[in-house]
Parts: C-alpha cells; structure tokens; sequence
C-alpha cells in the first residue's frame, strides 16, 4: 500500500467517524419523532402514514435510477483525470434524467388514485396520505444529489450539517408541532413535506456558495461540455437491477401485508424497522467517502490499497455496529417494550429477525460497491435478478400466511443471501481477496459474544437496565480485542499519541514502547 494510499484511507476513516458522530447525533432525534409519531398515533393511523412514507421511498428510487452513485464515481475518476467536459456533461445528464422522471413520479401517483385505491385495494386514508406525502419524492431526490456533491468535494463537515442537523432537526420540529396542536396524521404528512423542503433549500444554499469560488469551477466552464450518455447508463443499468432489491424487499413486504392484512400489520412491521435498520448506521455513515476513494484508488490501479481501505473499513463497521446488533437482536424484547412499551411486544422476533439481515449485510462492508467499481457488472446484475425474483417468490409465500412476520422473514433472507453472493464474487475479483485472518478473526469474536448474549436472554430473560449493562460490558470487550484488527495506532495517530488513550488502546505495547 503506498505512502498515499495509507494517508488517504486513514483520512477516509477519520472522515467517516466524524459522519458516524453525526448520524449518532441525528438518530436521538430522529428516534425521538419516531416515538412521537408511533406513541400518538393509531396503529392504523401509523400504518397508513408509513405505507405513504414506503410508496414515496420507492418512488424515489425508481427516479434515481442509480445515478446518484453515478454521481460520485464518475465524477471523482474524471476530476482525477482533469477531464472537466466529461465532468460537467455527466452531471447535466444526471441531473436532466432525474428531476423529470420524479416529476412524473408524482403526477402518476395522483393521477392514478382512483385506479389505485378500486383496484390494488389500498386502504382510503392511506391513499390520502400517499397523495401529499408523493412531493417527497422530487425532494429527496435533489436532496442526495446535493450529498453526492457534498460527497465528491471531500466534505464531511457540510454533509454533516446537511444530513445529520438540518434534516431531522426540521422533522423534530413538525413531530412537535403535530403533538401541541392535537393535529391529526394528516398535518403530520404536510409537516413532514415542509421540513425536507426546507432543509433542501438551505443545503442548495450551502451548494451554491461551496462552488462558486471554487477554483475547479473556472476550468470546468473553459472546457466543452462532452455528453457520456452511452456510458453513464451503462453503468447505471447494473445499477437498476440492483435496485430491484427494494422493490422486492422492504417495499414489497410492505405493500403485500397491506394489501393482505391491512395497515395495522403495516404498523407492526414498519414500527420496527427503522430499529433494525439501525444496524446500517454506521454502513452508511462510512459510504459517503468511502466510493470516491475507492474509485480513485482504482483509476490509480492501485489493488493493494483499495484491498485495505475495504477490509478495514468492513471490520471498523462490523465492531461499531456490534452494540446496536446485540440491542435489536439478543435483547429485541426489552428494546422494543423500552421504546415503544408494550403495544409492540409482539412483534420482537419480527425485530431480532431483521436485525440478523441488516447486520449481515452491514458486517460484510461495501462488497457490491467494490464489485462494481472494478467493473464486475455483469456478476452483479446476475446476483441481483436471482435475489429479486426469489425475495418476491417468498414475499407472496410467506406474507399471506405469517403477516408481517413472513414480511420479515423475506426481506431478512434475501439481504442474506445478496452478501453471501456478494462476497464470494469479491473473493474471486482480480486485485482483490476475501477477508484476510488480521480481519475475519475478529468475526469469530462477534459470533460468540451474539452467542452468549442470546443464550443469556433466553434462560435469564434479565431486566432492560441488566440488559443495557451487559451490551456495554461485551461491547467493550469486543472492541478492546478487536482493536489490533482495527489498526487504531496508523489509523489515528494523533489520538494515540495521548497516555491514556494510548494505554487503552494499546495497553501492554504502549509500556513495552515507552
């Protein structure tokens, strides 16, 4: 790994922690309206207001078309290149797809109501509710357009302040609202619109001044604008396959319970899952500035450093996750009575369920990311039908018959089944290998400490105050032995620099040392 890369993926880490803080951050407010929001509604009522949040979700995705991550590999491999014509045609092309298609998102939705409600047999007030909660779909979208640029610019500090203050501070604010005013679900579907629009608007604003005195901005508008239509959507379409997985996961699961057993089950699995997706926290935290330099680090045919950057960014995600895995799926029953009380006690194995395929997934790192930047599309598109076309076939086979468990049940074994593909594909790429001992050690770990702490819950059932002392206590334990894996000393050597931070981190070395 040369001298560069080293620095480079060292600042990634860093970067990507100082993004972790502000997920972190973001998620006490955002749990605290999704408490609001579950605790003051109606199960039926919730069920429609997320059956609405699920349609919006999806039509988000279908406008995208994978061109957000487009966006910033593209991009940073010509910015590397200095091919500023190429540069500021992809993002034309990118941008001109994009807001009309989730305009016509939108008009559809509305358009066809009526068909929609008579004929697929959705319920009317969830109907209502998806018609003003469809505006997020445009929204959303120039929202992570707005994060790709932040993402290719190097920074961390504006999406931090995008993403993990702005955004939820605002929904914070109109779950408050909806509670002081008595409001009934439907102000809380105009609140939620108002306040991504608004942060969209703001974070346009930070755009706008973050470019215009950039240097880079004078010589993209001295180049001729070139228009790499043909291989911008040939490398989009692998990524539309891809995203079959949402449509024939989570969002299928959805519309297939409601359709068979109404929004009150929709309430039960979708009260859950933001709790299990907490298992993708720090997945996603890291992503943000992982595709860039992994993209650079291949235009650099520099195989060793991205084989690094993705084996220590897997093992840092995997043992920062651990806590929360330990909380949704050891001890998913005094998680959820904890959050939202007993309304939803039933539904914990639902919630241990999903967490055990969010985890897998997130535990494994950017696997199909990487495969795709070193231009295995054709392994992934093949990967991807296989996992849609299964993930429906056990979505319309289970979910008829367990509700919202069987919803669970499918979209935990379809992301299972993904990752495995996945990684076996990584092992077999050129410049790259599977999880070399220095890392997968630290799996074995993992497996035994999610053994031992299920095997407590079961016999003991402790109380959740026990519960909560005891996830410290392995989390702990867990990173202290995990902590050669992680390479803490080159990753942060300005930390380690302190004496107590180095005793902890290092313990015997550090006195062997001095």
């Amino acid at each position: 790994m040369t001298r560069r890369a080293e620095q480079e993926t060292g600042r990634q880490i860093r970067g990507s922690l100082l993004l972790l803080s502000g997920r972190l951050l973001s998620l006490g407010v955002n749990f605290a309206v999704q408490v609001i929001i579950v605790r003051h509604l109606t199960k039926s009522d919730y069920g429609a207001f997320a059956y609405g949040l699920t349609v919006a979700s999806l039509g988000s995705n279908v406008a995208l078309l994978g061109l957000d991550r487009v966006l910033t590999v593209f991009v940073s491999m010509y910015h590397e290149h200095r091919e500023y014509g190429r540069l500021s045609g992809t993002i034309a092309v990118i941008v001109g797809t994009t807001l009309p298609l989730s305009a016509l998102v939108v008009l559809l939705v509305i358009g066809l109501r009526g068909f929609i409600e008579s004929q697929l047999g959705v319920d009317r007030d969830a109907m209502a509710l998806l018609t003003v909660l469809i505006a997020l779909v445009p929204i959303h979208v120039i929202d992570v357009l707005i994060a790709g640029a932040f993402a290719i610019a190097g920074s961390a500090g504006s999406i931090f302040l995008r993403k993990y203050l702005l955004a939820p501070g605002f929904r914070l604010l109109a779950a408050i609202f909806f509670v002081a005013t008595g409001s009934d679900v439907h102000t809380l579907a105009f609140g939620y619109v108002g306040a991504a629009a608004v942060s969209v608007l703001f974070c346009a604003y930070l755009l706008f001044r973050m470019v215009s005195g950039a240097e880079v901005l004078q010589v993209v508008r001295g180049e001729a604008m070139a228009f790499p239509v043909k291989k911008v959507f040939g490398f989009t379409l692998p990524l539309v396959v891809s995203d079959l997985r949402v449509v024939f996961g989570s969002a299928a699961a959805v519309l297939v319970v409601e359709h068979f057993h109404g929004t009150v089950e929709v309430a039960a699995l979708r009260g859950v899952m933001p709790v299990a997706l907490l298992n993708a926290v720090v997945f996603q935290s890291f992503k943000p500035l992982f595709m860039p330099l992994a993209s650079r680090l291949v235009a650099r045919q520099d195989h060793r450093g991205l084989n690094d950057l993705y084996g220590l960014s897997t093992v840092w995600i995997a043992v920062l996750t651990f806590p929360v895995f330990l909380a949704t799926f050891a001890f998913s029953r005094s998680c959820l009575l904890t959050l939202y009380g007993p309304k939803y006690e039933q539904a914990a194995l639902m919630l241990s369920v999903l967490s055990a395929g969010y985890y897998f997934s997130a535990a494994l790192g950017f696997n199909c990311d990487t495969l795709r930047i070193l231009g295995r599309s054709r392994y992934i598109v093949t990967v991807d039908l296989v996992g849609a076309v299964s993930g429906l076939v056990l979505t319309l086979l289970l979910t008829p018959h367990f509700g919202a468990l069987g919803g669970a049940l499918s979209i935990s074994a379809m992301f299972i089944g993904l990752n495995a593909c996945y990684q076996v594909g990584l092992a077999n790429a050129v410049g790259s290998r599977l999880l070399e001992w220095r890392w997968f050690r630290t799996y074995l770990l993992l497996a035994v400490a999610t053994l031992s702490s299920s095997l407590v819950q079961y016999f003991l059932a402790p109380r959740p105050i026990l519960v909560l002392a005891l996830a410290a206590v392995v989390s702990l334990v867990v990173l202290k032995a995990s902590l050669a894996s992680l390479d803490v000393e080159n990753t942060f050597p300005q930390v380690v620099r302190h004496p107590l931070a180095r005793r902890f981190l290092l313990g015997a070395r550090s006195g062997a040392a001095a």
